[in-house]
């Protein structure tokens, strides 16, 4: 099973792999306590705007989020 990236954080580990390997990884750990999967998406290429582009991209992803049909956004900016 290929991973991406492993992350530890006050609640265990976290392991990001790619969506086509989620049903192996879910067999692979079924007899372990663990959460269960989540799918989330984590940028491959984070892209950094200036405090003044930042700050109307966040006005920006909020006016999306406040949407009925947005149901969650993910973006590649990583200072928002």
């Amino acid at each position: 099973i290929d991973v991406l990236d492993l992350e530890e954080d006050e609640h265990g580990i976290i392991a990001y792999v790619p969506f086509d390997s989620i049903g192996a990884v879910t067999s692979k750990l079924a007899p372990l306590v663990y959460d269960g999967p989540h799918i989330d998406y984590k940028a491959a290429a984070p892209l950094e705007l200036s405090p003044e582009k930042s700050e109307q991209f966040e006005i920006f992803l909020e006016k999306l989020e406040d949407l009925d049909d947005v149901t969650k956004v993910y973006t590649n900016v990583s200072n928002v």
